[in-house]
């Protein structure tokens, strides 16, 4: 998880984060969020590729966001609780991990866009 995104509701007008993580690697990917407190207001995860998550061993909860390959919200979860197995969503091919509270106002269908940022 080296680069950082930033990422944005180009629907909405709004950055979502602006130091995103990307996990697109098996070993990345399985660690997830697992060991973090928690994720500030501006932090993110975004899994590459994924079509579900689970928050077993997290002390938080999280908002996730369902990208189909075209960037197009497919389901928003909100405030997945730690402990819990999301469901499978056919069509992700990411999965954006927000603080909870973080996806308010996401809805299916908006347009998401992420760009590298230019100060990791």
């Amino acid at each position: 998880m080296q680069e950082k995104l930033i990422v944005y509701n180009q629907t909405r007008d709004v950055t979502l984060g602006d130091r995103v993580s990307v996990a697109d690697g098996f070993w990345t990917r399985l660690k997830g969020l697992l060991g973090r407190r928690e994720l500030e207001s501006g932090e993110g995860l975004l899994l590459i590729p994924c079509a579900s998550v689970h928050t077993m061993g997290m002390k938080f909860s999280i908002d996730v966001v369902f990208v189909s390959v075209a960037g197009r919200v497919l389901r928003v979860v909100p405030r997945l609780a730690p402990g819990k197995i999301g469901a499978s969503v056919r069509g992700a091919r990411y999965v954006l991990e927000l603080p909870a509270g973080g996806a308010v106002g996401v809805e299916p269908g908006d347009q998401i866009v992420w760009r590298i940022c230019e100060q990791n």
